[in-house]
């Protein structure tokens, strides 16, 4: 498989699929893979779900990927929620498959209100710099944000213009999971509040990317200057940090 191959996880909403479309139009369809979870949470119609996605694939003449999971059983065993179940279980299936078919990157369709809901999350659970920033790509794994540049309404917008059909996943409605309620409740009262909300939240969350970034520096830093790995065992310079608190 060439290098320059991108898998995208498609699930056949209509972030995903203004992402496929996308993503063809700048690339071509030899350049792209998809992969689809069933997650299998849904009946029927998660199936009806792959089989959308399979046929658009088909049609486009892109690879295919789909697996079905049990996410539940999966969530139960491990004490997880069923978001966090699915979370584990997508990426390992995504980086399995880019190692397998060497793909160079795997692609996410997350946007940047998508971003702003995940600083809320984190902020309400308890985090640092680093969860503030927001959703991030992640050079180090190759994987990638190719909608971050749109909103909810510019990905609403694109796919009415281009005529792509998508299919609703009821779920995104119930007030059931924090994320939602975020969506449907918090952002739009912050929004009438504060307009030019996202904007400004745009902002916050590339300061905590910054200071997040200058905190591992200077972690990485102080390691190297103080520790030393020998074998299983790591050796502490006692020295080097009496001195550096006598200069201090």
């Amino acid at each position: 498989m060439s290098e320059r191959v991108i898998l995208l996880a498609i699930s056949g909403g209509i972030d995903s699929m203004v992402m496929l479309h996308r993503m063809n139009e700048v690339h071509g369809n030899k350049a792209l893979a998809v992969a689809h979870c069933n997650f299998q949470l849904r009946g029927s119609e998660s199936d009806e779900d792959e089989r959308f996605v399979g046929t658009i694939c088909q049609n486009m003449d892109v690879t295919f990927h789909s697996r079905s999971f049990p996410t539940s059983d999966y969530a139960a065993e491990g004490g997880l929620s069923i978001q966090e179940a699915a979370r584990e279980l997508r990426y390992a299936w995504f980086f399995e498959l880019m190692s397998t078919h060497q793909y160079s990157a795997v692609a996410t369709a997350h946007h940047s209100d998508d971003s702003i809901e995940t600083f809320f999350i984190n902020l309400l659970r308890g985090t640092g710099p680093k969860g503030l920033s927001g959703i991030q790509e992640d050079k180090e794994r190759q994987l990638i944000r190719p909608l971050m540049d749109m909103d909810r309404e510019d990905i609403m917008a694109y796919a009415r213009s281009h005529g792509i059909n998508w299919r609703e996943d009821r779920s995104n409605a119930s007030m059931t999971y924090l994320r939602n309620a975020i969506r449907h409740e918090l952002i739009p009262t912050l929004q009438v509040l504060r307009p030019g909300f996202k904007k400004v939240m745009q902002r916050n969350m590339a300061q905590q990317k910054a200071l997040s970034s200058l905190l591992d520096r200077a972690v990485e830093d102080y390691e190297t200057h103080y520790f030393q790995k020998e074998g299983e065992s790591i050796r502490i310079s006692k020295r080097r940090m009496v001195s550096s608190s006598l200069r201090h």
